[in-house]
This record gives C-alpha cells, structure tokens and sequence, in this order.
C-alpha cells in the first residue's frame, strides 16, 4: 500500500539508513534535507572508521537509490531534528523493509505496532545469516580502507593514461571534485580536463575583524554543482587519469555510465568555461570549443551578458601563392597570384627568434635550426593560405599581423613544424577563439614531439653560429683574406639572404668561410634604388623573388674598394647577370663584354622588356645635336644664362639655343590624364609635365636627380633649358610617350675647346650679352656629359664659316682678344680629338699665340692665369 507523504529526488547516500533528498525541480537553489529511515538502525559508516558492515550497507543503498525519485513520510523527528521517515521507492517498495530483508539492517525495539512487517522480515534475515546476522569473517563485514596519504608523483606515474572506475564521492563545485578509486579505494581531488566552473568565493560578511567569513555564489556556480550533483554524485564513472597541476589536483576524462560526457555538457548549458592549460591534455579540445561557442552564441549560463568581439575585416579569407620568403621559423612572405607579396604568421606555434641583421651568434637557441628546416620545406613552392585572424601592429607605422593556415601540397606547415620540435605551441586564453583551426592537433604535437625529443626538445645544447657579417661592414682586408682562401675552389655553394639592389646579392656561405657576404655581378648594372633610377624597385624585387633563400652557387673573382665581392651567381644551372639582361632589368657595364650578353641585352631591347620599355633618355635628332666625327649645323637664337640656371660651378661658357618653328605644348587634356607626381613613383629619368612661371600653362620636363629627402627634384626644360628645383607635387607625370620622343625644342649648349679665367670674366660676360643679340649658326659636336643635356659647340655668323671649319668662330674670337685661352687636352672633357677637332684647335692655338704676344687681355702680364683656375671641366 502506497503511502502518503512527499516526493524527493535521492541527491546522496550517507550512509545504511541515511540519505540526502532534494526537490527535482529545484536545480540546487532550494535547500535539501537530510532523512533516516524509522523503525530500523544500521551500521554507521564513516571514512576512518565504521561499523562491520557500513561499506557493504551503503553500497546496496547507494546502488538502490541514488538518482531516484522516493515518496517519504516523516514517522518522528529525533533530538536533533532530524527526520526519520518511512521510505518508498518506485513499485511501492519499502526501502527500509528491503535493508531489513538483506540483513543491512535491525528493528528498533520501541518500533511501532506498524513495523511488524519489518519484524518479520528480520527474523527471516536472521535465520537465512545473512548480511549483519551472518559471520563476522565474511568479506562484507570489512569495511575497505579510504587512503587519503598517498605518494601523488607515485599514483600519477601508475594512472597516467589509463581508465579507472571511480566513485564520485563530494562535489565542491561542478569542476571540482573529490574521487575514491576503485578498487584501491584511493580518495583523490580531481578536476575534469579541459574545463573550469563558477565556485563559491570566500570573503568577510562585514569589517569586523571577528566576523565570520561567508561564502558568495559566482554566477552560474549553484547550477553548475546541480548538474554535476544530480548525475555523478554517488555514482560510478569511468575515468582516464591525464595528469595533475602543480598542487597534486588530478585531471582527467570523466564518463557517465551511459558514456555521457559531463564535460561537453557544462560547456554546452554555459555553466563552465575552458581552461586552456589542461584543455590540452584531452582529445576533445576542438569539440569543447564549438560548445563553448554554440553557449555563447545562445547566451547561455554565464554567457548571458558575453558580447562577440567584432570580427576584423579580411579574417576566413584564403588565396592561393608561393612562398618567396621565410623571415624566421615562423613567419614567411607569400607571392600571391596577382603578384602582390604579403607577410603572414603561422597561426598558434612560436619559433625561436632569430637576432637582428643576421648576427646570428645572438639568436635564440635553434632558431637557425628552425628557420633552415622551414626554408627547405617551403621556399619557392604552391601553397594555399587561410587568414585564421589578425593581430593590431603594437606599431603605428607597421602594418597589422596575419596569422594563417598554410598548406603546401598535403601539409599543414605549422602542424609539421611542431612535429618535428622547431616550433612550440602558443597559449591563448579560454575565452580566446582566435587560434589554428587545428590547434588540439597542434597540442598534441607539441606533446609527442616532446616525448620522443625531437628538435629543440633533444637534450643536447643547441647548436652555436659563428658567422661573420661582411656584407654590412666594410672590410676590405677580410674580403682579400677570403679571396686568397677561396681562389682554389670554381665555386662555393650558399644561401641567398637578401638583395639590396637586382644585381647586388647577399649570400651565406658557410663552408669554408662562416660568413654573409655581397656579391656584386661582375659585368652588369641593375637600375640603383639610391640613385632613384625607373624600375630599381622592381628590379630589386625581380632578384629576391628569384633567389631569396634559395641554394646557388657562387664564383668570387675579385673585390670592390668596399669589400664587397665580384663574380656570378649561378642558380638551376643559368646565370643571375644573364638573366638580368634577358629580362631587362639591367644593362651591360663591362668594357669588353662577352657576345653571349650583347646578344642578351640586343633580345630585350628589341623587345621593350623592362628598362627598355620607359623613355628616360632625351630623343635624338641627329640634325641638332651631332658627333665628334660628323657634326652638325643649325641656326637658331642665342640667349645667355643667369648665374641660377649655370649650375653650382657657375659655368660662364654655357648658353641656350632656340630652334625656329613652334614649341612642343602639353596640353589641358593631356594634364588632365596625368597624375601627382609622389615619392613612390618619381624616378631618374622620368618625363614630366612642369608648371611655367606666372601661367596655368605647363611644359615638358625630365628628372635630373632627387633629393634625398624625396622632397624635391631638379628638373631640366626640356623646351626651355636650363634645370630648376622644383617639389615633385607640383609636377605632373609620367608623360606620355609621343610626348616624351619629340625632340628638344632648346638646348643647351658649351664654347667648346676654351677656358675662361677669373680675370676675364667681366669682359667676357659684356662680350657675349652682346653676340647674343644676333642670330648665330652653332655647330654642333654631340653632348659632353653622361646626363646628354650640354652640348659642345663652336658659333659662327654665318653657315658658310660653320661648313668650312673655319677659324672665323666665335671661340676664335674670345681667344684672339685675349678674353679666353684654348683648353689644356689633360683638362678637356671625355670627347674624342677628332680631325675636325684637332683643325680648329690648331686654329685657335695659332691666334692664342699672336694674342700673347700682342699681350692682349689675360695675356696683358704674359700668364693667361687658367692653369689655377680650379674650376671642373
């Protein structure tokens, strides 16, 4: 018969005849209650000490019970105040008459008329012997000892790895616990991997020194103890032992008799947190994780108030490239299919850092280790790229950090490098979700790569590298010590480690020398980045993205008043210069090159390839500007310079001259299709669009030279003439090419073959103002600087005199009158003494000679004065 009382959920068996019930919809916020069965008395169990048969008792009860839902009706209350009650549990079963049934328990002897059911039944008990009725040597009367004192590095040695049954004996929190092992009966503090709940922190209820501490409830911790209550406690799992924090707290895997996962389930539900250190010791890191996020995504437990951190802009994305460089074991640039390079971090691992301008004896142990074993693996082939997330640059003037998953063929780069112990696996926090998206992997990586001493792991001393760097500092008597070393040898294997220029290389070569060193290409000349020519970036880039961290082979045959190295560098079997040259990002500068790169550089030119396809030079018209063998005859206007326009050696002997007919126009529509002229894209050589003076109008211009600051450019006018500064956002550019071939329309010209001294140069300066007034005829003898803006020229007055040679020239003249001399051969410019040449010297030097001897002008105290005159011809 069913009796009437109320309905508790067995949360905990204390002992025999004691049990812990609780309301099942409470969740843990109500309070339990603590009853005894009436009618009948047990053995008492305690952990240290107990009755005969109090173990055997409470496991029957416990295994009867625990988790069960159980009618009880209070019969009396004792002394102090606790309720003895009269159990059912599903079926209308007495519980208390089944203790009595199995001899785990006795009637009292003040039992009501209504226990004579139970007095019947011990009397059965009784005469069957069994349970407490039976023999005192019997296995159940023994209660199995609790062991508390154990040795934890001993017991962590014997259970690391391996699957135990287990009471759950106390729940403090929901991720800690306290752990009786079976069948050792060890009582061990356990904590499940991977997780940590809300718990209750202890503070004083007041300021009173004396008052008594309280206990305050974190948010979601009485939740989180419901849970693991109302499923484990008291209850048998099966757990795996993985390991045990630094004050001898056990951390395992935990499974519920049906193989549930209480782990994932507080996850799940919000009511615990990841903990990332012992996350790492289990297999199921990744799918906590996704519990973790799915609870926050549902506000969950304590998520309720969780706001997402803003995804950043670029984060999922993947693209597809080459590796062209690896900085440090971590850390490479990848060529993408547009051609744009990018830095990229491998996500989650840490390499040891390499040391500043490659001195390497500084870097941290088995970083060159780590950044040889990454290079050989990934410089120069396909891979596919994953942005996994992105990290702010600490740097206002850096760019932000891109931690990817990287993949070359079949490989996770970042998973093979912890494997193999060059990198080491980052920590992040619980909460953090930007890690690899392999990161559990990664954990255990790290972990076999330790066990087994792989890489950095091994416990040998890393390796120390003494390498010289003789690419940066400027030791020539090094360099000639090498040269002399490795003179024997055709070549000498290295390491292409930078490129500072596309024909200037640095190479680590470390057998027989230990040392970086420049290599410049013997023969060839790459666009200089100092000099700002067109394409020296580019050309530059065109070398590193060849050779950057490949394996040449280098041949050293002499050096430069730098140090540095000349020779080859040979890569695959084809030669560095001769590549250059074929691809157009360099030219020839050997006196006597071989055929081989004539041919090269005549194939790239033919074909507009790289610095053949930007006009930087001047477009020739061969009617004006003439040769040393062949000049040439024009006639045009004369106009003297300022003193501003004649250059810092204020050259008095330079003049312009005006071709007749119209003059080259840039017009509104074609400014309007050119661009601001930047740091970034002004180069030596450019044509440009150049504002004139007091007018909206422009003209046409080339950049001469840079300033250092990139600020400012001197520009020659090219319609004009002379060369101005002007600040590079105040031109317009590049030209276009029509534009830019159309010959000058002014040049600027040089009495050729004279000298002005100081003396002289008032009456020279009267002299000229006064011929320039005139049309004049120039003959022409081509340009007598590398830049191809001055010509060398003898005027005439008319043409009849300029096509005869004759010595009627205006240079003539200066010198008959004393106000010039003819210049000295040692102090001529790099021309040729053609016979042309050479007849009007002659000219000159027969009325030089009647000049002195008439003691005309500079001639007046019989010295000329020109040969200390200092000035640069």
């Amino acid at each position: 018969m069913a009796i009437k009382g109320k309905v508790g959920l067995v949360k905990a068996v204390i002992s025999g005849t004691e049990l812990v019930v609780t309301n099942p919809k409470s969740k843990g916020t109500s309070e339990e209650v603590t009853i005894g069965f009436a009618y009948i008395s047990g053995p008492s169990w305690r952990r240290d000490q107990g009755d005969p048969f109090a173990w055997a008792a409470r496991e029957f009860l416990r295994k009867l019970l625990i988790g069960q839902l159980v009618r009880f009706k209070p019969v009396f209350t004792g002394p102090s105040g606790r309720q003895f009650c009269q159990v059912e549990m599903k079926g209308n079963v007495d519980v208390g008459l089944e203790l009595v049934k199995k001899g785990y328990a006795t009637v009292r002897e003040n039992a009501a008329e209504e226990a004579s059911a139970y007095v019947t039944a011990m009397s059965e008990a009784v005469a069957a012997k069994v349970g407490i009725h039976g023999s005192p040597d019997s296995p159940e009367a023994t209660n199995p000892p609790i062991i508390s004192d154990y040795d934890t590095d001993v017991l962590s040695e014997n259970l690391q790895g391996k699957r135990v049954k287990a009471l759950v004996e106390y729940v403090r929190d929901g991720s800690f616990w306290y752990l009786i092992l079976f069948p050792s009966h060890i009582r061990i503090p356990f904590q499940p991997a991977g997780i940590k709940c809300p718990r209750w922190v202890v503070g004083d209820s007041g300021s009173d020194a004396s008052a008594a501490q309280t206990r305050t409830a974190e948010p979601g911790a009485i939740q989180a103890k419901w849970a693991v209550e109302s499923r484990l406690l008291h209850r048998t799992v099966t757990v795996t032992i993985l390991g045990r924090d630094n004050i001898g707290v056990f951390v395992g895997d935990v499974r519920t008799a049906a193989g549930g996962d209480i782990a994932k389930l507080l996850v799940t539900e919000g009511l615990a947190r990841l903990m990332p250190w012992s996350l790492s010791l289990c297999g199921e890191g990744s799918a906590l994780r996704t519990a973790q996020a799915g609870a926050q995504e549902k506000r969950r437990g304590i998520w309720k108030d969780w706001k997402p951190e803003p995804i950043k802009q670029g984060v999922g994305n993947a693209f597809s490239g080459t590796v062209c460089e690896v900085h440090s074991g971590d850390t490479l640039s990848v060529k993408k299919e547009d051609g744009t390079i990018v830095r990229v971090w491998l996500s989650s691992v840490r390499a040891p850092r390499l040391a500043p301008r490659m001195d390497w004896a500084k870097a941290e142990p088995w970083a060159v280790e780590s950044w040889d074993w990454l290079r050989k693996k990934t410089i120069g082939k396909a891979c596919n790229v994953t942005v996994d997330y992105i990290v702010d640059s600490t740097q206002a003037q850096m760019p932000d950090r891109y931690f990817v998953t990287l993949v070359c063929g079949k490989n996770n780069v970042a998973l093979l490098a912890v494997k193999e112990g060059y990198c080491t696996v980052g920590r992040h926090r619980a909460d953090d979700m930007q890690r690899s998206p392999v990161y559990d992997q990664l954990v255990a990586a790290e972990v076999r790569a330790k066990d087994i001493k792989k890489g950095m792991h091994k416990e040998t001393e890393a390796p120390i590298h003494h390498i010289n760097n003789l690419a940066q500092a400027k030791n020539t008597a090094r360099s000639h010590e090498i040269l002399r070393m490795v003179k024997d040898k055709p070549s000498l294997s290295g390491i292409v480690m930078g490129a500072s220029s596309g024909h200037r290389v640095t190479v680590l070569i470390q057998k027989p020398i230990h040392a970086h060193v420049a290599v410049v290409i013997q023969g060839v000349q790459s666009p200089s980045v100092r000099e700002k020519e067109p394409l020296a970036r580019e050309a530059t880039q065109f070398t590193r993205a060849l050779l950057m961290n490949r394996q040449v082979q280098v041949t050293l045959n002499s050096t430069d008043k730098w140090g540095s190295f000349l020779g080859s560098v040979e890569y695959q079997k084809k030669d560095l210069g001769m590549t250059l040259l074929e691809s157009g990002m360099g030219t020839i500068s050997h006196r006597n090159p071989p055929q081989q790169m004539v041919w090269a550089q005549q194939k790239a030119k033919e074909a507009r390839l790289g610095i053949w396809n930007i006009a930087t030079e001047l477009a020739v018209d061969t009617s004006v500007i003439g040769t040393c063998d062949k000049p040439q005859i024009v006639e045009g206007e004369i106009s003297s310079l300022d003193r501003a326009s004649r250059g810092r050696n204020d050259d008095p002997l330079l003049f312009l001259f005006r071709l007749a007919g119209p003059m080259p126009r840039v017009t509104p529509a074609v400014c309007a299709t050119l661009a601001t002229v930047t740091e970034d894209t002004v180069y030596k050589g450019m044509f440009v669009a150049v504002p004139l003076a007091q007018s909206v109008d422009y003209t046409r211009g080339r950049v001469l030279s840079i300033s250092s600051d990139n600020e400012s450019c001197r520009v020659q006018l090219i319609d004009q003439g002379p060369t101005k500064v002007y600040g590079l956002r105040e031109l317009l550019g590049p030209l276009p090419s029509d534009l830019a071939h159309i010959p000058p329309h002014v040049y600027m010209g040089r009495l050729a073959e004279i000298a002005i001294p100081d003396s002289a140069r008032g009456a020279f300066d009267d002299t000229f103002d006064e011929a320039c007034k005139s049309k004049m005829t120039v003959l022409s003898f081509g340009f007598i600087d590398q830049a191809q803006t001055t010509l060398a020229c003898f005027l005439y007055n008319n043409r009849r005199d300029a096509e005869r040679y004759s010595t009627n020239s205006y240079n003539s003249f200066l010198v008959s009158d004393g106000i010039a001399c003819v210049l000295p051969v040692k102090r001529r410019p790099a021309m040729p003494i053609t016979d042309r040449i050479q007849t009007l010297r002659r000219g000159m030097t027969k009325v030089e000679d009647q000049a002195h001897q008439d003691r005309k002008g500079i001639w007046m105290h019989g010295y000329g004065g020109i040969e200390s005159d200092e000035e640069d011809y």
